[in-house]
């Protein structure tokens, strides 16, 4: 299903690392972040850079329509590529990769649970923990400019202690 290629070591030990996985040609795929693109699907895109900037978030997962998910976890600059099996590309064969510019080793996680999306966001949730909500009294300060229903101190930074 995979395979592990890297590059020139790098100063420090450190390597340019990528991975290649083989899905479906007519699989979907959906995530990596907030990209600020009109694309849903991810399959057949490029060169797509997974470093955040000012209001490109980037997130190195994505789901597939077949029930898994996949967290590729590198701190590094990383790119996603996904070339599809066709006539036009020299009936190259599907690809899809993550190539992170500095790394000490390929570490990412697959998951599957129960064959469902709801599967993979729990399995997300098993591995990044659950995501802490604030209390009903707090979130109408976000709001409502004037609710201190929770509030006991009169002072300004009571909301953000």
């Amino acid at each position: 299903m995979n395979e592990l290629r890297s590059g020139a070591v790098l100063q420090g030990g450190k390597y340019r690392i990528e991975q290649d996985f083989r899905l479906a040609d007519d699989e979907a795929i959906y995530g990596l972040g907030q990209l600020r693109d009109v694309y849903m699907n991810q399959r057949g895109r490029q060169n797509i850079e997974l470093w955040n900037h000012n209001t490109y978030i980037a997130i190195p997962y994505f789901t597939s329509e077949k029930g898994y998910g996949l967290y590729w976890d590198n701190a590094g600059k990383t790119y996603f590529n996904d070339v599809v099996a066709s006539k036009d590309n020299g009936n190259q064969p599907s690809c899809t990769s993550f190539t992170s510019e500095v790394g000490t080793c390929a570490d990412y996680y697959f998951m599957y649970k129960d064959g469902t999306q709801d599967g993979v966001i729990a399995s997300i949730r098993e591995l990044t923990g659950q995501a802490t909500m604030f209390p009903k009294c707090r979130a109408s300060v976000f709001l409502l400019s004037n609710s201190t229903s929770c509030v006991k101190s009169k002072s300004p930074f009571t909301y953000w202690a």
